[in-house]
């Protein structure tokens, strides 16, 4: 069409990753749980701060809680698997800690193994 000017206004573009950052203070920490399980951090789990399932009831992974300690307030979880158990933190920065003591699934089921188990079950994590 002679005369018809196209107008082509580009919207600047954003990563998931960028977007999330720039939502609130938990920016940090919703861009490293979305890293890390492919699943949303919602406003209401922040806002409820209640233990909640990572997965789903049809493939539950495990379960995460709220909590706070001298580094700050974050999320502890524990996943069950086959291969072997995961236990870590995410902190409200984004910084993410795998490196808590998970059961293990080979070896002596001794006094060590029994009490880290209870405190699993104890803080909602088993």
């Amino acid at each position: 069409m002679p005369g018809l000017k196209r107008v082509i206004t580009l919207l600047p573009f954003k990563t998931r990753f960028e977007r999330t950052l720039e939502s609130g203070s938990y920016g940090a920490m919703k861009a490293t749980f979305y890293r890390i399980f492919e699943e949303e951090l919602t406003d209401e789990m922040i806002a409820q701060k209640q233990r909640f399932m990572i997965g789903d009831e049809g493939w539950p992974l495990g379960w995460a809680i709220w909590g706070e300690d001298a580094r700050g307030e974050h999320i502890e979880y524990y996943l069950t698997s086959r291969f072997g158990d995961t236990h870590g933190k995410i902190y409200r920065d984004g910084e993410h800690d795998a490196s808590l003591p998970a059961l293990w699934q080979v070896g002596p089921i001794d006094d060590r193994y029994r009490a880290l188990e209870a405190d699993l079950q104890n803080r909602g994590l088993l």
